[in-house]
């Protein structure tokens, strides 16, 4: 569980700021900006236009969530060099959750706009300005705010639009020296911003997600490859004589939320029951997130024939969690061999379409298992006679 509970603020769009700021620093001398520099930018996601200056440079992070969908975050940097060098930016992610009602959008676009201004605060920084963008079609808010370079004791300007979509969340930065934010050069940047509607790309030979086996042999599980911002890390593998576990954190960069995903073995030495199943769901799973299961609805299934027990309810966050709200539990199970997958995070990513596909990327082998376990049992045996 400490693994899951490390949710740490994902602190990517506030580095590439600093990265921006240390760009000026560095090309802080050169050629005098030419107004004909400008041109509009396309970006490779296809996802938004903008016009930036000189040549920018694009990074593209895409994470495949279906056989032709692919969601997509992307960072695109411009720099201005000269005596008063600038920076411009536009940072674009793709929630993993379902389409983004209004008042979510509002809700980000407030939370993102918080997150500007109390980290330059934190730099000693002072906000100048911060007001909604009128928009026909989108939710867009602005923070414009000042603060001394710790290196150079310059004054520095900070202009942010964000611009919130269907399922995008767009960030348009730009950095320079006092009195730059309201410049021609800025309003360009700022006003030729154009979100485009569509959301994802097909591309089925993008990074594929890979099969790997459980310890136990008991099921295959597909994993992604480590994706940032969307998978930071590959999954962890524990296991003991009796129990398994394959682990997998989610993130959402959009909501700056987690999905924790585990994916539990369990072996036992007589068979199983619907009734013994529900107990070790109570006992190893329920009872722990603080919940009666006796106060609980399951659900009973059989996909391909295998008995199945589902189950999704709502527990107090952890404290500091907020966000971690619900979780869900099935569980397959055959002869002495049982599969139990938990997933916990916010209600919308929890039964979101992403979840839902998620959860069925498994294959359970309950008759792989047995021998393994057979196998497992005579190698024990013969390391004790040893």
């Amino acid at each position: 569980m400490a693994v899951f509970l490390q949710l740490v603020y994902d602190s990517r769009v506030m580095k590439r700021i600093l990265f921006s700021s240390l760009c000026i620093l560095v090309f802080g001398y050169g050629s005098v900006f030419a107004q004909d520099a400008w041109k509009e930018f396309v970006s490779g996601t296809k996802l938004y236009t903008v016009k930036m200056p000189n040549e920018p440079t694009e990074t593209i992070q895409p994470f495949r969530v279906g056989f032709d969908r692919l969601l997509q975050s992307a960072n695109t940097t411009s720099l201005i060099e000269g005596e008063e060098p600038q920076s411009y930016s536009v940072v674009v992610d793709q929630t993993l959750g379902p389409k983004l009602e209004n008042d979510d959008k509002n809700l980000l676009v407030t939370r993102m706009l918080d997150r500007y201004e109390r980290y330059y605060k934190q730099q000693g920084g002072m906000l100048r300005d911060r007001n909604d963008v009128a928009s026909n079609d989108f939710y867009m808010g602005e923070i414009t705010l000042s603060y001394v370079d710790p290196k150079t004791q310059d004054k520095q300007d900070v202009r942010a639009r964000v611009t919130i979509t269907d399922n995008s969340a767009f960030q348009q930065i730009a950095i320079g020296p006092d009195g730059s934010a309201f410049s021609m050069q800025n309003k360009e940047f700022f006003d030729s911003f154009h979100a485009l509607k569509s959301s994802r790309t097909e591309d089925p030979g993008e990074k594929e997600w890979r099969e790997i086996e459980s310890p136990f042999q008991m099921f295959k599980l597909e994993v992604p490859p480590v994706q940032p911002p969307y998978v930071m890390d590959a999954p962890s593998i524990e296991h003991g004589d009796k129990i398994e576990v394959i682990a997998q954190v989610f993130t959402d960069p959009v909501w700056q939320q987690k999905l924790l995903y585990k994916v539990y073995g369990y072996r036992f030495e007589t068979n199983l029951t619907t009734q013994n199943v529900q107990q070790v769901m109570a006992k190893n799973h329920i009872r722990k997130h603080g919940r009666d299961p006796y106060q609980l609805q399951f659900g009973q299934s059989f996909p391909g024939g295998t008995p199945s027990l589902e189950v999704t309810y709502q527990i107090r966050p952890p404290e500091g969690y907020p966000s971690i709200d619900t979780v869900r539990l099935r569980a397959m199970y055959l002869d002495n061999t049982m599969v139990v997958q938990e997933v916990m995070g916010p209600q919308t990513l929890v039964q979101s379409e992403f979840m839902r596909n998620t959860y069925d990327l498994i294959d359970f082998s309950p008759k792989q298992a047995a021998k393994k376990q057979i196998v497992d049992t005579l190698e024990g045996m013969m390391e004790q006679r040893n």
